[in-house]
C-alpha cells in the first residue's frame, strides 16, 4: 500500500510542478506543426513609403537608408530587375522602385506570446535550458510510467489501461513504419 500511495504524490506533483512547461510545449508543439501554413514565430508588417526617386550618382542603399526610418544595419543588397532595389537589413526587408521612390518596407515582428513559446520548445537558449529540458523529458517519463499503476483493477494496466497504453505505443510506431 506504501508503494502505491508514494506513486499517486510522485505522479501528482510532478503533474503540478510541470504543467506551465507541459502548456508551453503543447501550445508551440501544435503552432509547429502548423509552421507550412502560417509563419508562427513572426508576423510580417508591411508598410509603404516614398522618398526621392534613387537616381544619379552615388551610392543608393545609403540614399534610401539616410531617406527611410530606421531598419537596421544592411546585411546585404541586390538589384533583381531593372529599376528594382531589394536592401536586407536587420529589422525589415526594402523594395525599392528607384525611379519612383516608393519603397515597400517589410517588418518581422516578433509573436508576443507563442515566439518565447517556440524559443524554449526548439531550445534555441541552449546552455543551462538544455538541462532544464532535460528534467522535464525525464519528469515527462516519470508521469507516463507512474500513471500506469494508478488505476487497478479491469480499468486498469492489466485492463481498458493496458489495452490503451499498448494503443499509445504502437500507433506512432505504425506512423513511421507507414510514411518512412
Amino acid at each position: 500500500m506504501r508503494l502505491a500511495k508514494l506513486n499517486r504524490a510522485l505522479h501528482r506533483d510532478l503533474g503540478f510542478f510541470f504543467v506551465g512547461l507541459t502548456l508551453i510545449y503543447a501550445i508551440s508543439g501544435v503552432a509547429l506543426n502548423h509552421i507550412g501554413q502560417w509563419n508562427p514565430n513572426y508576423a510580417i508588417e508591411v508598410k509603404t513609403v516614398t522618398i526621392s526617386p534613387v537616381v544619379g550618382e552615388g551610392d543608393p542603399v545609403q540614399r534610401v537608408l539616410s531617406e527611410v526610418e530606421s531598419v537596421g544595419a544592411v546585411k546585404s543588397s541586390f538589384r533583381p530587375a531593372p529599376g528594382i532595389l531589394q536592401i536586407f537589413t536587420e529589422g525589415a526587408n526594402l523594395t525599392v522602385e528607384t525611379s519612383t521612390g516608393k519603397v515597400d518596407i517589410e517588418r518581422f515582428v516578433e509573436r508576443p506570446v507563442i515566439f518565447p513559446m517556440n524559443y524554449l520548445h526548439l531550445n534555441h537558449a541552449k546552455g543551462i535550458w538544455t538541462y532544464a529540458a532535460d528534467i522535464y523529458a525525464a519528469g515527462l517519463f516519470i508521469i507516463a510510467v507512474t500513471g500506469l499503476f494508478l488505476t487497478k483493477g479491469r480499468r486498469g494496466l492489466m485492463g481498458r489501461g493496458g489495452v490503451l497504453a499498448i494503443a499509445g505505443v504502437l500507433l506512432p510506431m505504425a506512423f513511421f513504419i507507414f510514411y518512412h
